[in-house]
């Protein structure tokens, strides 16, 4: 009777941790899918640049449709404002409603163009994405 409770709570710990890693396996799917459509806009916003000599400041000035236009399973919005900065909303299917990260471009005209990837929600996010890093939220 004990060797049948230790291997059913052996099976059932086995379970929840594979149930536990595709959360977080689908939780970073999720979280990929914001950041492909983040670098699809970057490039759009270097091209910007390279014609305009300076960043974008909205989704309008670029042509792209507005913020909430671009949601989907993954999104909740994607925003184009002053200095070119990207900001992603994703939905609650990353594993926080509104999770939000940044990319933050920069401009070298020897070096070219260099991105920043940050959030304030995602602690672990440099685990999963080592381009992004998470950045603690300024305290009120």
């Amino acid at each position: 009777m004990v060797i049948f409770i230790v291997t059913l709570l052996s099976s059932l710990t086995i379970k929840l941790l594979d149930k536990r890693r595709g959360v977080q396996h689908y939780t970073i799917a999720h979280i990929s899918e914001g950041l492909n459509s983040a670098i699809i806009n970057k490039y759009k916003v270097e091209h910007y640049h390279l014609n305009h000599g300076r960043f974008p400041s909205s989704n309008n000035e670029m042509h792209l449709p507005a913020p909430e236009k671009f949601k989907d399973r993954s999104l909740n919005s994607l925003t184009i404002s002053k200095g070119g900065v990207i900001t992603v909303l994703l939905t609650k299917k990353s594993g926080v409603e509104n999770g939000a990260f940044q990319l933050r471009p920069s401009y070298n005209k020897n070096k070219g163009f260099k991105w920043k990837c940050s959030t304030p929600n995602y602690t672990k996010i440099s685990i999963h994405l080592p381009p992004c890093e998470y950045l603690k939220e300024k305290e009120k």
